[in-house]
């Protein structure tokens, strides 16, 4: 049995958006380059979609995120990575993405952004179904919100295009006792060279972007099935992503993880903080396990999948 440090409730939406937001840019401190979160507080209310029911805990993230990407909470018009070179150790740009092109515009249309009186930073807005990089994209770490099996192929060519990133030609044009610094995806020369002029270029290493998938539903039966293909896309596209945040709430319990700590199973009871920790593990907990483990407690429609099995639980969950 391994020992493993439990991860603690959160106090707020506020509290928990931060948490995520930490454990996200802890792991990628570790060399991950995909990074997961899974935020299910409303698991028995089918009122509303995942996306919609993610929409609050997006904008207190996106807020937290910004805050803590370069301990400074950077300078504005460098939230989609135009405001510098990307030096030093914070990173620079944040750009959601959604499932089309609809959802992003809501996003753009109805978030309050800071600059018509919210609080949320103003960061990129697009979708996936867009060519990775005809966007003119060029933040460091892209959001991606609520993908399903629909979007899975859209997905998968973000995902490849970020681990090509991580190195751009840096170009200097010197003359007339100026200099015109730019960064460009290949090396340019000028189409007509003058004397006066002088172009030199410079192959430089940056970090590679980063990608955070929210609430991801990429393997689904009724898309993709759990045959051959789903199997190859999760060990071509899932393997690598590691989970960052986890919290999943039932009527009378929740499940939370952050990076670093344990999956940590908390019930209500009546103490200081209204929960009290009933046991934490190095693995998910599945809707079964949390009714075993709590030995028949109340849990209202607790099982969502209804007995189809902790199999399929699992890979619908991907």
């Amino acid at each position: 049995m391994y020992a493993v440090d439990a991860s603690n409730l959160p106090d707020t939406l506020s509290d928990s958006a931060s948490r995520a937001s930490a454990s996200c840019l802890r792991l990628f401190e570790t060399g991950v380059d995909v990074a997961r979160v899974d935020w299910y507080t409303n698991v028995f209310d089918e009122t509303y979609t995942n996306l919609k029911n993610t929409d609050e805990f997006m904008q207190e993230f996106v807020t937290a995120i910004w805050n803590t990407r370069d301990g400074e909470g950077g300078k504005e018009g460098e939230a989609e990575g135009e405001g510098g070179e990307g030096e030093g150790d914070g990173y620079r740009g944040v750009r959601l993405y959604y499932p089309d092109a609809g959802s992003a515009a809501l996003t753009n249309n109805k978030w309050p952004w800071v600059e018509g009186g919210g609080t949320v930073p103003r960061v990129g807005v697009g979708d996936v179904m867009r060519k990775p990089g005809d966007d003119g994209d060029c933040s460091e770490i892209g959001v991606f919100v609520c993908m399903k099996a629909q979007e899975k192929e859209q997905v998968e060519l973000y995902l490849d295009k970020y681990r090509e990133s991580g190195k751009k030609v840096r170009g200097v044009l010197r003359g007339g006792g100026r200099k015109f610094h730019g960064f460009y995806d290949r090396p340019i020369t000028l189409s007509q060279p003058q004397p006066a002029y002088s172009f030199f270029r410079i192959l430089i290493h940056q970090r590679k972007k980063k990608a955070i998938l929210i609430n991801p539903n990429l393997i689904d039966m009724g898309v993709t099935g759990l045959g051959l293909s789903g199997r190859m896309y999760t060990e071509r596209v899932m393997a690598p992503v590691r989970q960052a945040y986890y919290l999943k709430t039932y009527p009378t319990s929740a499940v939370v993880f952050e990076q670093g700590s344990g999956y940590s199973l908390w019930r209500e009871a009546e103490v200081e903080g209204g929960y009290e920790l009933v046991d934490t593990t190095i693995q998910q907990w599945t809707d079964d396990e949390v009714e075993t483990e709590l030995e028949g407690e109340e849990q209202g429609s607790g099982n969502v999948f209804e007995g189809i099995g902790k199999f399929i639980e699992g890979m619908m969950s991907l």
